[in-house]
């Protein structure tokens, strides 16, 4: 699923209503949401994340170990490593820039439930009295519309406001 900016608001509104994270976790969470693709992908290191967030360097990596725990789920990072030389021509195996993954939750469904295909939920069946008391209400407003559109001018008029009567 391709990550929008209206999935990104909706993630940062979850993630700033969790309880258990830290002032700081919040913002590494926001950063790392706001530096993702539409993929969901991003490729920082933590000092890329802590000038994003605003955080000290030591606090990103305690904040990434636990939201890796508190978003399970949503956030999931991949820690990559990497073959590099080495002494006397061979190689060392070395730690890459991490990849954290995004995982956004499909939206609710902007329509109602009574509207779903296949629901079965429907209204309660109107008292024949309340039936017919609200045709003749609706009756009633429909005749004093019609009335005062076909009405002549009154020549007592009420002075827009004011509450005074004005006579020609």
């Amino acid at each position: 699923m391709a990550i929008d900016r209206n999935a990104r608001a909706r993630m940062a509104a979850r993630i700033q209503a969790m309880r258990g994270l830290t002032h700081a976790q919040r913002g590494i969470a926001r950063a790392l949401l706001m530096a993702c693709d539409q993929f969901g992908r991003v490729k920082a290191t933590y000092d890329r994340i802590a000038r994003l967030s605003g955080a000290a360097r030591s606090t990103v990596g305690a904040a990434v170990q636990a939201l890796e725990l508190v978003l399970a789920g949503l956030l999931q990072v991949v820690r990559r490593k990497a073959d590099r030389p080495g002494r006397n021509g061979g190689t060392v195996r070395a730690n890459a820039v991490n990849l954290y993954l995004w995982t956004i939750p499909a939206a609710a469904p902007a329509h109602k439930s009574e509207d779903r295909p296949g629901s079965t939920k429907q209204d309660p069946p109107m008292d024949p009295a309340l039936a017919a008391a609200l045709a003749r209400f609706g009756n009633a407003i429909a005749d004093a519309r019609d009335a005062a559109l076909t009405a002549p001018p009154n020549r007592a008029t009420v002075a827009a406001g004011s509450g005074r009567v004005w006579r020609p």
